[in-house]
Formats: C-alpha cells, structure tokens, sequence
C-alpha cells in the first residue's frame, strides 16, 4: 500500500485503488498548504467521517449548520454526508490530523455497547466540537498510530477485524470523552449560510428522490427563487449545479468503484431509463457513461 497515502493533505489519498473509500485513512494539515478545506465559497460534502485533533494553531470551521472557533487541543468529529466548509481565519501554524473513516465503519459509534448508544451518537453529531486535555489527544493520536500502522499491513492475516475492533475502541474513547465534558460553544451562522447548509444537508441524504429545486426549496418551507439567490450568494454556485454535482459526482464513483451495469446506476440514481442517465450524465461530463467508464479503466 502506497505510504503517501497516510500523509497527505487531500480527501483523494483515502482512496482504494479501485476508486472506492478505504476502511482508514490519515490527512496531516500543516500550516497554509494546500488542503481539501482551503475552497471557502464551496462547502464540501464529506464521502466519508472522521476524528480531527487540532494540534496547533486555530481555524474557524463551518460543520453543517453550525461555526466554531477550533483551537490546539480540540476535537470535532465529523459523519458522512456532512457538510464541512473551513472559512478564512486559519492560522499560519495551523497543524491538524485528521483520522477519515468511511461510512459503513463510522457507524460503529452506533452500535457500541453502552446505555443509550443512539442518543450519544446524535448528541455528538449535534455537538461535534469539543476541547480535550493533553493526555486525551495523546491517546486519540496512540489509536492514529496503530491504525495507521496496520492499515499499511493489508497483507496480513485478520487485517480487516485488527482494523475494525482498533476502530470500535476509538468509539469507545470518544464516547468516555464526551460523556465528562462539555462540547464546545457554537457561533452564530448567517440565515443564508443557515439556508446553504440545510439544502447541502438535503440534497446530500435526498439526491437520487429529485433532482428539482423547487423539491428541496419546499423541504426547506421557502420559494425556489429565493433558494435560488441564497444558494448563489453564499456559495458561487447555483442550487442547480450543485444538484448536478452531487449527482454527477455518485454517479462517477458508482461507475469506477462498482460493477453495476449502466442501466443498475440509472436505476440506483432514480433516472426514468438508461437513455435519460446517458444524456444527464453527457451533458455535464462530456463523456457517455460506458465512455467515461472505459476511460478511467485505461487511466489505471
């Protein structure tokens, strides 16, 4: 497994070779280089979760619908699907790790076997910012290490349930966690950016239901023109491109990292038929899917 996978600042490096999300993955952030968080006019919605330990430095972050002021010592933990914008307040000696687990393993944080599992994992959600003392990020970084150690030893016997049950034990730190102390405060958001995040949160769970503003203006008990502007404002980009992207985007990952047939994908994405996909999907990549599909193929 390739090394650089386990140091690099872009959501990409997470990637299995086959285009799919691997079980773990590692993003160190140092300083003003170049990250995935950088983009502040397009908020990103997270393919996979993930544990961040802010080791150095501040950095203003907007998780969902909600903004904090992140400083050394604090955690926020992050679940697929939400929408993560990082705005223009990072500090030169900003320093985070980041430990990026993909859906089906995050969900652990379900399933651990304390009393009222479930409502930890929304309160956590609701509250994903909290600030730790130094042996708590000493032991969130010791789990860091051993994942990442092993996550390099894909080769070996049992791999998949070393990687599992070290994943489960983090769970269990992270809920010892917050079950002794307070997340911290949120700041306020704009209504706009308030709006924004309520669509992006939306489309990224309703995606394959409409591909229709007028269907998530209603989910969000405001007109589709006024959807329209709010979105533009705030983010540069249209409620419409951003309902494309989306679509594009899953449709591209079902195409590289699955074996499903064309007509499996259109049917998965909730076209009426294969011919209206092929058209969809041509008309904002340039390629046909069995074209685009091919290509990549060639590309490895």
């Amino acid at each position: 497994m390739d090394s650089e996978k386990h140091a690099s600042s872009d959501i990409s490096a997470i990637k299995t070779s086959d285009g799919d999300f691997a079980p773990v993955g590692f993003i160190d952030i140092v300083g003003q280089q170049p990250t995935f968080m950088d983009n502040v006019a397009t908020p990103l919605v997270m393919p996979v979760g993930g544990i961040a330990i802010c080791l150095q430095g501040s950095c203003e972050v907007v998780l969902d619908e909600k903004r904090f002021h992140i400083a050394k010592n604090d955690m926020f933990i992050v679940f697929p699907n939400s929408i993560l914008q990082a705005i223009a307040n990072r500090s030169d000696d900003f320093h985070t790790e980041i430990i990026s687990i993909n859906q089906s393993m995050i969900y652990n944080f379900r399933t651990i076997n304390i009393t009222s599992a479930t409502s930890l994992f929304l309160y956590i959600k609701d509250n994903p910012c909290i600030s730790l003392t130094n042996e708590q990020v000493e032991d969130i970084l010791q789990y860091s290490r051993i994942l990442n150690k092993y996550d390099r030893m894909d080769d070996m016997p049992f791999h998949k349930h070393i990687i599992e049950h070290s994943v489960m034990s983090l769970s269990y730190i992270v809920a010892s966690i917050y079950a002794r102390h307070a997340p911290i405060k949120q700041m306020p958001l704009t209504r706009q950016n308030t709006i924004l995040h309520k669509f992006l949160s939306t489309l990224a769970t309703d995606f394959t239901r409409s591909r229709e503003v007028a269907y998530y203006a209603d989910k969000l008990c405001i007109t589709p023109k006024y959807l329209t502007i709010v979105v533009r404002n705030t983010s540069g980009m249209s409620a419409t491109e951003w309902i494309s992207r989306i679509v594009i985007n899953n449709a591209k990952a079902l195409l590289t990292g699955t074996q499903m047939t064309v007509q499996q994908i259109s049917n998965k994405l909730n076209f009426p038929n294969p011919s209206f996909f092929g058209q969809y999907f041509l008309r904002h990549v340039g390629k046909t899917p069995k074209e685009y599909r091919r290509d990549s193929i060639n590309m490895l």
